[in-house]
């Protein structure tokens, strides 16, 4: 079902999106170093990432509901799945 799908992209971007944001300071505690031992490539990469992410939450929240009016309006009769 393509909504499920959607919503199943959203919550995977949600995942991405928090592991992203903690990964560099879950890698600097558990080495036991200071903020300024972290690589800055790494840290921009996951800030990137993050960010990214968090754009893709909005358009995949807007496509399930775009999904969902088209086959659950009248607009989508001819797709709708019944039972």
């Amino acid at each position: 079902h393509p909504v499920a799908w959607t919503v199943g992209c959203l919550g995977a971007s949600g995942v991405m999106v928090q592991v992203c944001d903690r990964l560099p300071a879950w890698i600097r505690h558990s080495a036991g170093w200071d903020k300024d031992a972290m690589p800055v490539s790494f840290t921009s990469f996951c800030t990137a990432l993050e960010e990214g992410g968090e754009m893709l939450l909005a358009l995949f929240a807007l496509l399930a509901i775009l999904q969902a009016h088209l086959l659950y309006c009248n607009q989508g009769e001819k797709y709708r799945i019944d039972g």
